[in-house]
């Protein structure tokens, strides 16, 4: 059975629409990723600088965004302290 005008239509703005929402996805997904991957580079260095990390440091890293994140990777290096970092 042939599609009407207004079906075919409707057919080409659904999918569309799914290949558009499938890009959003990915790239919220690869956004995640890339952050979750940032939150444990940063709490590796943290650790290995400062020892073991008491649970509101770890829980305020948590709560970082991605650039926060970048800025904690960079500071752990000249950070004589967790207070240097804001984490005290």
């Amino acid at each position: 059975m042939e599609l009407t005008w207004s079906e075919e239509l409707i057919a080409k703005g659904n999918e569309q629409g799914l290949a558009r929402g499938r890009e959003q996805g990915l790239a919220r997904g690869r956004e995640q990723g890339q952050r979750t991957e940032r939150r444990r580079i940063a709490l590796s260095l943290l650790e290995r600088r400062f020892g073991p990390l008491t649970a509101r440091v770890r829980n305020e890293v948590e709560k970082h965004d991605a650039e926060q994140l970048d800025a904690l990777i960079h500071g752990v290096i000249s950070a004589e302290t967790l207070a240097d970092l804001d984490l005290d």
